[in-house]
């Protein structure tokens, strides 16, 4: 038991540093026509009389997938999650974010893009605090690191025992033999979102019975959708911090700031310094803090297998060849990310993380089989050549990382099961309950009524067995109208998103019932049902439902 908490206190704000990048794409004027050009990189607004109107990226604020012409007038296409862009007003139609433009000048009959890096930096009255000292990190599992900072050990996202995403995600390396004895050692912990890869319940509970106090640092996100659920548990010792500044962990010389994802959702990164080591995670976030970030740091790591998601192999309007390709887009989207973050950040050393999981439920192989993801080895293939001076970590390898002047690694031995065995993935799934149906309608037609959500957009909702097989009776949520679900046939719900003739975008999702269950009954994230494969969703049409997921992940939740 430690003695006394570790404070965390204001310390300062970070310097932005603007830099013209070497790099500048040229643009011959006559080549281009009035109204919107797409080129390799850039989408660029002409007049009629052929003025330069803006200049924009062809890059999807949401995952870095390539915005592609549409169909629809005016409008462009992410092809990865169906993110679409009203090029007359640069705003995204299926999500309240605003894309940004790009500077440029005219001049003979040309176009000059120029992009600038912005980076951060600690003030100097924080940087010469600092002396040279060491830094150790260690792999316990998938999300969760170990950065030994002298006498202070800061833990990450601690999914350290069974499965997460209701029995969906299984280990795959299983965590560190001493992984809870590292968590129980920890003097602060550090939860990103609340993803329970990441915010991880049964960890958190064992955690709270032997650690009640601990100080735990969180984004401080409007919609608390982490903070409420740490407080439900019984955590007293909760810090939200502020993106962008820069706090001070306990008297110590350790300096940590968090930074908000690039996009709208729920998630954030960590920056770490300590004996002038500084050292940057990303998270599952996005554009990072639009990748404005701290440069020449000691260490990074990333996510980057790419399959993360239950799109699109749980979308049933994609064939099976669609699914492939929007998957290979996926892959190369993530690994763009991962130069960009190298390129911002020029790190010394890289460990690609947050990535080590496998669909091991008996229910879920062809979610196992068809959901192919970025491995170790493809990404220390795609970094090597491109910079041999960083030192990459494969943490399946070595999972102890030791910086100081130079970077050294050491396989520290410490012994973790290469996957969670098949007894305990029954065990999890015997655990698995449903109520008497009407007690379930009740609960689910209950929930809706008190949702205090409203969209243009109709949910069609098909309980089912855990093969998909659908129950007799679902219902149908009007979201522009009470939200009063009407309860009707599978048969005849399936039929009505088939032949309603309506201006609402509809939504139908297939969902097993009994993990339905647990997400109404406790009120948990829809992300758990998405993010878990227990759905089969069709849309119409094809555009992502932002709000809706925003709403029943983040803010309708306890």
């Amino acid at each position: 038991m430690k003695e006394e908490a570790l404070s965390v206190n204001y310390a300062g704000t970070f310097i932005g540093v603007n830099q013209k990048s070497a790099h500048v794409t040229i643009y011959n004027i006559d080549e281009l026509s009035p109204g919107f050009n797409f080129s390799e990189q850039h989408i660029i607004k002409l007049t009629p009389d052929k003025k330069i109107e803006w200049v924009t990226s062809r890059i999807c604020d949401h995952a870095n997938g390539t915005l592609e012409p549409c169909a629809e007038k005016n409008t462009a296409l992410c092809p990865l999650h169906g993110w679409k862009l009203d090029l007359e007003k640069l705003h995204y139609t299926n999500v309240n974010v605003k894309k940004g433009t790009l500077n440029f000048d005219v001049s003979n009959n040309t176009i000059n893009v120029e992009e600038y890096d912005t980076y951060l930096q600690l003030p100097d009255d924080l940087y010469k605090q600092q002396k040279e000292q060491e830094i150790d990190i260690r792999f316990i599992a998938h999300a969760s690191l170990l950065f030994k900072c002298g006498d202070i050990n800061i833990v990450t996202d601690p999914w350290l025992k069974g499965p997460c995403f209701l029995n969906a995600w299984w280990h795959k390396p299983a965590p560190s033999n001493d992984a809870l004895k590292q968590l129980l050692n920890a003097d602060l912990l550090y939860i990103s979102h609340n993803h329970p890869d990441h915010m991880h319940e049964e960890s958190l509970l064992y955690l709270y019975e032997h650690r009640p106090d601990i100080p735990i640092v969180i984004p401080d996100f409007k919609t608390k959708s982490t903070e409420t659920p740490l407080k439900n548990i019984g955590f007293k010792n909760i810090i939200p911090l502020a993106f962008n500044q820069i706090f001070q962990v306990g008297k110590h010389k350790i300096f940590i700031s968090i930074l908000k994802s690039g996009d709208f959702r729920d998630d954030s990164g960590l920056y770490i310094s300590y004996g002038k080591k500084q050292a940057v995670i990303t998270v599952d976030s996005s554009a990072l803090n639009h990748y404005h970030l701290p440069k020449n740091i000691d260490f990074l790591a990333t996510s980057f297998a790419a399959g993360a998601s239950g799109h699109p192999w749980t979308f049933d309007h994609y064939n099976h060849d669609k699914k492939l390709e929007i998957t290979s887009k996926r892959h190369k989207s993530v690994k763009l990310s991962i130069l960009k973050y190298i390129l911002a950040c020029k790190p010394r050393s890289y460990m690609p993380y947050a990535g080590y999981f496998s669909e091991d439920a008996p229910r879920d192989q062809f979610i196992k089989k068809n959901n192919k993801k970025n491995s170790p080895h493809d990404i220390k293939q795609l970094i090597e050549p491109e910079h041999p001076e960083i030192v990459f970590i494969d943490p399946t390898i070595t999972d102890h990382i030791r910086i100081d002047s130079s970077i050294i690694t050491s396989n520290t031995n410490i012994e973790r099961a290469d996957h969670i065995a098949s007894e305990t993935i029954d065990q999890y799934l015997s655990y698995e309950n449903f109520p008497d149906i009407a007690l379930f309608f009740q609960k689910l037609m209950e929930y809706f009524e008190h949702c205090k959500y409203t969209d243009e957009l109709i949910l069609y909702l098909i309980p089912c067995d855990c093969d998909f097989s659908q129950l007799d009776h679902g219902l149908i949520i009007n979201f522009s109208g009470s939200c009063k679900p009407e309860k009707l046939t599978s048969d005849e719900i399936n039929k009505r998103y088939e032949t309603d003739a309506i201006t609402q975008r509809q939504l139908l999702i297939k969902v097993r019932a009994k993990l339905l269950w647990q997400v109404i009954n406790h009120q948990k994230s829809w992300e758990e049902l998405s993010i878990g494969f227990h759905c089969r969703i069709h849309r119409k049409p094809d555009v992502y439902n932002s709000d809706f997921w925003y709403h029943f992940s983040n803010i309708y939740i306890k």
